[in-house]
């Protein structure tokens, strides 16, 4: 095995270690609100502004409060579809949403609706089981969020949402992951420090 073959091994190793322990964390988890931590960040966003957010898997974060205060604003509300190729595409889907089925992952997608280049978006709202005060963060480990973020503007605000128990100090990464720019949970803001 090669020293590059190796430390990727690891790599892999710690992250399924860290997706284990962070499941077994939301798992114990009571029902709780995530409501008001989107307000928290309203003031990032003007009408006019490209949002792609997410559909909310069990045990992620329910973001339908951030959701409804953006579209009051104007705010052009997108959500990926997943595709048979293993990418993303983004659509543009105001809430309510009720031509919804599952993508070729299987989660809740808008089944029609007008395409949004990612380089258009302004502000991308990501999933994750865990995420680093680094800008580091841990996907469910097919890669769809990582090849999706690739395709959108480096000045494009990457905002990682989750639980404050999501939250540690750093995410073991490979070349393909791509971090974010902040972190909001049901409690705070937080602005990453990336190197």
């Amino acid at each position: 095995m090669t020293e590059a073959s190796s430390g990727q091994t690891s790599c892999s190793s710690q992250k399924e270690a860290m997706r284990t322990e962070m499941l077994a964390r939301l798992a114990a988890m009571s029902a709780g609100a995530f409501a008001h931590g989107g307000t928290k960040i309203a003031g990032f966003f003007t009408a006019g502004n490209r949002v792609m957010i997410f559909a909310a898997l069990k045990r992620e974060p329910d973001i339908m409060a951030l959701v409804q205060l953006l579209a009051e604003r104007g705010v052009t509300i997108c959500l990926p579809r997943a595709t048979a190729d293993g990418g993303l595409e983004c659509v543009v889907a105001p809430p309510p949403w009720r031509s919804m089925a599952p993508d070729a992952a299987g989660v809740g997608a808008p089944v029609e609706g007008r395409l949004v280049n990612p380089a258009e978006l302004d502000v991308v709202l990501v999933p994750g089981l865990a995420f680093g005060l680094d800008g580091g963060r841990l996907g469910r480990g097919k890669g769809y969020f990582d090849r999706f973020l690739k395709r959108v503007r480096p000045d494009a605000l990457r905002i990682g949402i989750c639980f404050e128990t999501q939250i540690v100090n750093h995410v073991p990464s490979d070349p393909g992951d791509e971090p974010v720019h902040a972190i909001l949970t049901e409690s705070r803001f937080v602005w990453c420090k990336t190197t």
